[in-house]
């Protein structure tokens, strides 16, 4: 039988053919277009969705946090009334998500849902900022699925939207118990080797690297994808005039495995507790973050540093220890300063490799690669990272005991690794998936989407937020990448990328309007949409309201609503992809999740209907009909 269909099929060509002639300059107009900016507040709210509905937007994402004023439901029926469509925004990764009208109580209630880095310290305790969720937590994943679910059945909005659904950190989260029980439970693998307790130690990690070690004592290597003779050292030890000075050699305050903690405690206890931590020099290639993350790190493990400026060097007392995170420059006159410490009794920790003055020709440049022990610099690196203790190294009292009896190769880690970030996108999108269980009972046109990170350079996977899952799945349906960008290369990889995956139809694009610093970029946004029209997509989100309706931001001051206003020119209806058969493209073209004769009729169907953009690139021509018919063909 199904022979005899693909026969008859094949005789109906030139029946189809005839439908190409008028197809393209019909195909080729923007009925339906998403024009959507993200909301922060309900400040001043009219005066923005008057300026918004002039310009002829016509969707809005409200961050429900920002409901301040009026209240969430008077909200969204200001919004509706000014005939613009609002999807409710929510920050999910904030451990006081859904609180956002009263005083967060999860501090206290539940410090159980908060994420946890390899050493057990919260964000929290390490930024200063916000503790997240833990979505692996039952009770925590619970609560997320009814917030979004909540939001869904209380409030008539058209859409809910998530925000920081994801993980964060640089992939090394979340070590709670339940997860490294989960974790062994599925996959047989010792949690505490996951969370790098014991060397060998790995992690997806940054680091600036010092190499050539001289008179410094390796403690540590990296072992690498593509080894090296002799490897990169990871831990350096030096001793210098009457001082000491240890090296890790990466971005250690960024707490990729546990057992840095201790080897951290044992330095500084050897070398003196009472502790400065440098502060940012001006003009030395340093950064506040590191600063603020080694004070919070060192504290946390029980010490009381200060802050240091690098002009006081001199009067630093001897037995003192220093540590400079994440400064890679020094002036002759400090790196002379540096000289006179070490020489008084001082002692120095870096952390990540001062790789500028290494590299950089200057009076002083040997006195700092003598302060280093090493004589050269390496190139930056970034992702997956295995770190070993030589045999010479084991004994040392600041590594003793702390090797593992388990042996790990730079392959093997590398797959924990992808064994972990598994696991850990498997916890988030229980999440997504009860959500969509839900909403879609409740509601079933309801949009669900959300903000989420750009997949081109596997952002996505570094914090666990797979989308692209979540899209093929249909339950998300539609993706609004983030990632804003004003420089053309970027944004033009970013489309190519979704158009190698055909995810044209599906995807709306963010665009930058907070980081506009000229008038004259405000072409370029312009430019961008354009581009988007003419490959395909039906729709952009730009970040933010506040940059475009306030007098006082650039963009605003600039003129971007009246540019956009010129460039829409109508009203039209927002865009929302058709994700009721998410994975069409596999023959399944009635979406019973059979691959039958059924299919040939359903797909026949479209085509008398006048559905005829197979491949969805908004023209009607023989790539339509050849992907149809090679639909058919592979099934």
């Amino acid at each position: 039988m199904r022979k005899l269909i693909i026969v008859t099929f094949f005789s109906s060509i030139s029946f189809f053919l005839s439908f190409f002639v008028a197809g393209p300059a019909v195909w080729a107009q923007n009925t339906e277009e998403q024009r959507a900016v993200w909301l922060q507040d309900d400040n001043d709210l009219t005066n923005k969705l008057q300026k918004l509905k002039e310009a002829h937007f016509n969707t809005v994402y409200f961050g429900i946090w920002g409901a301040k004023n009026s209240g969430l439901q008077n909200v969204i029926d200001k919004v509706h009334s000014f005939g613009l469509h609002i999807h409710l925004w929510e920050a999910n990764a904030f451990i006081c998500a859904g609180q956002w009208l009263t005083t967060c109580t999860n501090n206290t209630q539940h410090a159980d849902w908060f994420a946890k880095l390899s050493n057990s310290m919260t964000r929290k305790d390490l930024t200063g900022d916000d503790n997240w969720f833990d979505f692996g937590v039952p009770a925590a994943k619970q609560y997320q699925i009814d917030t979004m679910v909540n939001y869904a059945k209380n409030y008539n909005a058209d859409g809910i939207h998530y925000d920081y659904i994801r993980y964060d950190w640089f992939g090394n989260y979340s070590f709670s118990q339940y997860n490294m029980d989960q974790f062994k439970q599925r996959y047989g693998i010792d949690g505490a080797i996951i969370r790098g307790d014991k060397f060998p130690a790995f992690a997806s990690l940054s680091a600036n690297r010092v190499t050539n070690p001289t008179t410094a004592t390796v403690l540590a290597n990296f072992d690498e994808k593509i080894p090296v003779e002799p490897p990169v050292p990871a831990i350096l030890l030096n001793n210098y005039k009457n001082g000491k000075v240890l090296t890790f050699n990466w971005q250690a305050f960024k707490i990729n495995f546990k057992v840095a903690d201790e080897v951290l405690k044992r330095t500084i206890n050897q070398f003196g507790t009472n502790l400065k931590i440098l502060s940012v020099p001006n003009s030395n290639g340093g950064t506040e973050g590191a600063y603020n993350l080694t004070t919070n790190w060192t504290k946390y493990l029980g010490f009381s540093p200060v802050s240091a400026s690098i002009d006081g060097i001199g009067s630093l007392p001897a037995g003192s220890t220093l540590i400079i995170p994440g400064i890679y420059s020094f002036t002759d006159a400090q790196i002379l300063s540096l000289d006179q410490y070490l020489a008084n009794g001082g002692n120095l920790i870096f952390i990540d490799g001062p790789v500028t003055s290494v590299y950089r020709s200057s009076g002083q440049q040997q006195t700092f690669k003598n302060i280093l022990g090493v004589n050269g610099a390496g190139s930056y690196i970034g992702g997956n990272t295995l770190i070993t203790i030589p045999e010479s190294a084991k004994t040392h009292a600041l590594i003793n005991g702390l090797v593992g009896t388990h042996t790990l190769t730079f392959t093997q880690a590398s797959s924990y690794i992808d064994k972990w970030r598994e696991y850990m996108q498997g916890t988030i999108t229980a999440v997504i998936k009860g959500v969509y269980e839900q909403v879609h009972a409740l509601k079933p046109n309801m949009q669900i989407s959300g903000a989420f990170f750009p997949a081109e350079d596997q952002g996505n996977l570094t914090v666990h937020q797979n989308w692209p899952l979540w899209v093929a799945n249909g339950w998300v349906n539609y993706p609004v990448l983030m990632g804003y960008t004003l420089d053309t290369t970027t944004f033009t990889n970013r489309i190519n990328w979704l158009k190698n995956n055909n995810l044209q139809n599906r995807a709306i694009i963010g665009l930058d309007a907070y980081e506009i610093t000229s008038c004259d970029q405000i072409t370029t946004v312009i430019n961008q949409i354009q581009k988007l029209r003419d490959n395909g997509f039906k729709g952009f989100s730009v970040f933010s309201s506040n940059d475009m309706t306030q007098a006082g931001y650039k963009a605003a001051d600039c003129g971007i609503l009246t540019s956009l206003k010129n460039k829409l020119a109508t009203d039209v209806s927002p865009y929302y992809p058709d994700s009721s058969c998410p994975l069409k493209s596999s023959g399944d073209f009635n979406c019973d999740g059979k691959i039958n004769e059924s299919d040939l009729n359903a797909l026949l169907g479209k085509w008398m209907t006048g559905e005829k953009d197979i491949t969805e690139d908004g023209i009607v021509n023989e790539s339509d009909l050849n992907k149809l018919l090679g639909n058919w063909k592979t099934i």
